[in-house]
This record gives structure tokens, C-alpha cells and sequence, in this order.
């Protein structure tokens, strides 16, 4: 498996609750696509993080995202995990192979493990 792609973030004073605790829905737009987060530690304004992201291709038409926040300092305060696929806006049914499109419009598919 190829290694996650990984960005890193400043979590932004906007984005905390009245409590200054990073709001629940900011997580999803840090991991993009969501079915389950578990929540493992806090953060507040000014918290660098770094989220990973690490595609897992199957043989169907669906694929997996695992995602991890986790602090400058290696703990970590959230993992999202999601269940992902590309729906054909003309046949208005999933993609038989969503890893070819990837492929096609990646500069180099090994960083989405291609």
C-alpha cells in the first residue's frame, strides 16, 4: 500500500464552538468525505495538526478513505473512515471501476495508492 497523503493544518479560530473545542462538523470538511469519526483528543485554535489520507482500493465499484488528524507532537484527536465511489451523471449509476477515472486524472496515481 502506498504511504497517505498528508497535509497540514491550522486549526483556525472560527472553527471552534463557544467551548474554543474544534467544532464537530470541521472535522469532516479537514477529511473531506465522512461515514464514522472516532474522537480521541481535543483541539483549539491555533492546534497544528497534520491529516493523512490513505485510499483503499477494492475490486467493486466503491473504495475506502482512512483518514487520520493526529497533532504535531504524534497523538492523535480523530480518525475518519468513509466508504467512497463515482456515480455516472449520465447513466445515473455507479462507476464499474472508479480506480481507472483516478487514474486517469492523477499527475501520479501512486500517492492515492494506484
Amino acid at each position: 500500500m502506498a504511504e497517505p497523503f498528508s497535509v497540514s493544518i491550522s486549526v483556525r479560530g472560527y472553527e471552534t464552538d463557544s467551548q474554543g473545542h474544534l467544532n464537530q462538523a470541521v472535522y469532516l470538511q479537514y477529511a473531506d468525505l465522512e461515514n464514522t469519526i472516532r474522537y480521541y483528543s481535543e483541539l483549539r485554535a491555533g492546534d497544528k495538526v497534520e491529516v493523512t489520507c490513505a485510499f483503499i482500493w477494492g475490486e467493486r465499484k466503491t473504495f475506502r478513505i482512512e483518514q487520520l488528524i493526529r497533532r504535531t507532537d504524534g497523538t492523535s484527536a480523530a480518525e475518519l473512515r468513509s466508504v467512497g465511489g463515482l456515480l455516472d451523471l449520465g447513466e445515473r449509476q455507479m462507476m464499474a471501476d472508479p480506480r481507472e477515472y483516478f487514474r486517469a486524472l492523477a499527475d501520479d496515481p501512486a500517492v492515492i495508492g494506484l
